[in-house]
């Protein structure tokens, strides 16, 4: 296991889409999860958790979570691995070498139940969401470059989260149309400032690019441009609560929304919301299953969640593979 943890360690060190408030503790989590080998002396293990896995996986109705799901399975590249960690911030961890190819995806034993001795677990279904987890966090990490220029996938992903906390403010919230607009804005802007890391000019300019002249009127935007400007100090979703107080768009403390928004996401979607892009991802992707893995109230909008899903599985589909796991699984443990 020491050789293992050497290879992990060097050559496979967790990554995310972006730098973020919880950036050391997603990581830290996700080092936690120590692989274990396909090898002669976890044979049986995994042909336990092999059969279940794949036996609740072919009775799943078609989707793409299904199919996906199903080509990194067959290609042996599900594993579960030892871990303690409580808060279940790393639900699967990403092998992804240094040449940008995933080598696997590991699922937290501690965090879904799986006996590391048997292979057998009673969540053998939330062990297929992890697994699309991670292959969704995978893919946002290895194609950035694409994803930060897919200014459809930024407007569908802001949309979401401006549905989101249209959702979490509720009644607390003046329902008019001028709040709407400036608070769809404010997702967008907190989404450029957050995810894709844009000073404040440069993601004043995205979200013109984005949303003026389509969801957006360019009268309007340019009456909201002074509003805007406030938000020069603020450059992530934790800083939401502070926002809407200082813009006047809700009637409720700083303290009083933030316990709206752990309230309806839960401690895992709120993790999603102040750190990064890849686990936005999958987390809005994930709430369109029947899964206990995420909060039910991060589910807002089927069409705009599968065209989502419909983006993310082009960029899946692109992923290259490292079988470097599966090698080590057929050699002897030093």
């Amino acid at each position: 296991m020491k050789n293992i943890a050497e290879r992990l360690k060097n050559d496979f060190t967790p990554r995310l889409f972006n730098s973020n408030v919880i950036e050391d503790m997603l990581k830290t989590n996700e080092v936690k999860v120590i692989i274990v080998l396909r090898n002669e002396e976890n044979s049986k293990a995994y042909e336990n958790f092999d059969n279940d896995f794949g036996l609740y996986l072919e009775k799943l109705p078609n989707s793409s979570m299904k199919k996906i799901v199903s080509f990194i399975f067959n290609k042996k590249l599900v594993f579960y691995g030892t871990a303690k960690n409580e808060d279940g911030t790393a639900i699967s961890r990403c092998l992804i070498s240094k040449n940008d190819k995933l080598a696997g995806i590991v699922l937290n034993s501690y965090a879904l139940d799986i006996s590391i001795s048997k292979g057998d677990t009673p969540q053998i279904d939330e062990c297929i969401y992890a697994t699309y987890s991670g292959i969704i966090r995978a893919a946002t990490i290895l194609r950035k470059q694409e994803i930060r220029k897919d200014y459809e996938l930024h407007k569908l992903i802001s949309s979401y989260v401006y549905l989101l906390f249209l959702k979490i403010l509720g009644k607390h919230i003046t329902i008019s149309q001028q709040q709407k607009e400036q608070l769809q804005l404010i997702c967008a802007y907190l989404f450029y400032r957050q995810f894709l890391e844009e000073k404040h000019d440069g993601a004043i300019k995205k979200v013109q690019k984005a949303f003026v002249g389509d969801i957006i009127e360019k009268k309007n935007f340019d009456e909201y441009k002074d509003s805007l400007e406030k938000l020069i100090p603020f450059n992530s979703f934790k800083d939401f609560p502070r926002v809407v107080q200082e813009l006047n768009i809700a009637t409720i403390t700083q303290q009083q929304t933030m316990m709206l928004i752990i309230k309806v996401v839960e401690k895992f979607g709120f993790y999603s919301l102040i750190g990064s892009l890849d686990g936005l991802l999958s987390v809005i992707l994930l709430s369109k299953y029947p899964t206990d893995l995420v909060s039910r109230g991060l589910m807002v909008n089927n069409e705009i969640q599968d065209k989502i899903e419909k983006k993310m599985e082009k960029y899946i589909n692109l992923l290259a593979f490292d079988d470097e796991f599966v090698f080590l699984s057929n050699k002897k443990e030093k």
